[in-house]
């Protein structure tokens, strides 16, 4: 199966996104900033936005680093990774972390809309280390196992058990 193209994978975040903003409708601040309520972990629904977002992120920061003629950074120690990105935005509002996600998701969304399909699908340079092209590293840091693009599918069950045992 060929690689998603720039529309498939603006197609595929949207529609994980829009299922993230369906499910956190209504949910009040603090059942969204209760702990321990994602996954099985100590996660918030809070928690389990800004790090959608933080892969969105990284995502924005790989465009940024390929566009500049630099490779983008390989991400290391995950686990590392994601707590101190929990960390960072631990502090932050329910509502800072849902805008912060919007922006982040529109101008990931947007970065692509322009980008064009040659960028997309263009070999890595070879001096890179990963010989990815854009688009594939855009989407293993957006997919899961799911699949590429997929990272807010992924948790997505977890987010509707836990919003349906708030009804």
């Amino acid at each position: 199966m060929s690689e998603p193209s720039r529309e498939e994978a603006i197609a595929i975040l949207e529609q994980g996104n829009a299922r993230l903003v369906e499910l956190l409708e209504g949910v009040t601040d603090d059942a969204l900033t209760r702990p321990a309520t994602i996954g099985g972990g100590e996660w918030s629904a809070k928690d389990l936005v800004g790090h959608v977002a933080f892969w969105e992120e990284l995502a924005l920061g790989a465009i940024r680093d390929w566009r500049s003629g630099q490779e983008p950074a390989a991400v290391v120690g995950v686990d590392e990774v994601n707590a101190a990105n929990q960390e960072r935005k631990r502090t932050w509002p329910p509502d800072q972390v849902q805008r912060d996600a919007t922006q982040v998701h529109e101008r990931l969304v947007a970065e692509i809309r322009v980008m064009d399909e040659e960028t997309w699908v263009a070999p890595a340079p070879a001096q890179y280390a990963r010989h990815q092209s854009l688009g594939v590293r855009v989407g293993g840091l957006t997919g899961s196992t799911e699949g590429p693009f997929r990272h807010a599918w992924a948790h997505l069950p977890d987010l509707q058990a836990y919003v349906a045992s708030l009804r």
